[in-house]
């Protein structure tokens, strides 16, 4: 299955996956943290890591780009082996590294589902 670019993925499941992408392989980070980082609730981030994860939504298995889980209390995400690849593979060469949401800000209407196009 082909990839999309970063154009076509949300502004906001985009810079989710930059930010994480810029965390050493294997690190954690709090929602908290992420939220505060980019602008956003922890509802909206748990909506978009739900769509990214590995977990079936509407009868369809996610990507498998992120994994989702408590620590100490604390929920939080990390980048999986392929949603590293994924953004390796798709980001422009200057958006690596980069974690600053430059797009539009996140619209507050509940995320899309993947059946959606």
């Amino acid at each position: 299955m082909p990839w999309p670019e970063p154009a076509d993925l949300h502004p906001t499941a985009w810079a989710l996956l930059q930010a994480l992408a810029a965390q050493p392989a294997g690190q954690c980070v709090s929602l908290p943290r992420l939220g505060k980082q980019l602008g956003q609730g922890a509802s909206v981030l748990l909506r978009w890591l739900a769509l990214m994860g590995d977990a079936a939504v509407g009868g369809e298995a996610g990507p498998g780009w992120v994994v989702l889980s408590q620590a100490d209390g604390r929920w939080v995400a990390q980048l999986t082996e392929a949603g590293r690849a994924f953004v390796e593979a798709v980001a422009p060469p200057h958006a690596h590294g980069e974690t600053a949401v430059d797009g539009p800000q996140a619209d507050p209407r509940p995320a899309p589902t993947r059946a959606q196009g």
